[in-house]
């Protein structure tokens, strides 16, 4: 006998994902980062704008820590120039996030960063988006 049985129990959370997915989290309990995308057009995806007439959604905004918050295309996201933007909404003195962005033809790119007080904004990216091939400017 190695070990001693247990039982443990595992919650899994399920995230949307598509042809465009950018997902966010951080690392401070109680905190509450916000992530929003600008997208062609003008259109902004955010807490407040859960769904966009592209097809694009917020399918997750936690507001208690560490996240992850998660927007994402199921059908093909538009052409033209996006901006990905982090926010420190409240919580603590600070707090450490990261952003991924995965795009269909294996783009992929994360980018880490710390937001140092409340209202604190970031623009993590902007590219653009032709096809299947993005361009980080």
């Amino acid at each position: 006998r190695v070990s001693n049985a247990g039982k443990s129990c595992l919650s899994a959370l399920k995230l949307g994902s598509g042809t465009l997915q950018v997902s966010l989290s951080w690392n401070t309990a109680g905190t509450d980062g916000d992530l929003a995308i600008a997208e062609p057009g003008g259109n902004r995806i955010s807490f407040s704008n859960r769904k966009s007439k592209s097809g694009g959604a917020l399918d997750r905004d936690d507001r208690d820590g560490f996240g992850p918050e998660n927007i994402v295309w199921d059908g093909n996201a538009p052409d033209g120039e996006y901006a990905i933007e982090v926010t420190f909404y409240s919580g603590g003195n600070s707090t450490g996030y990261v952003v991924t962005l995965n795009a269909a033809g294996g783009n992929s790119q994360t980018k880490r960063n710390s937001l140092s007080y409340k209202g604190e904004k970031d623009t993590v990216f902007r590219f653009v988006k032709t096809g299947d091939r993005i361009s980080f400017r």
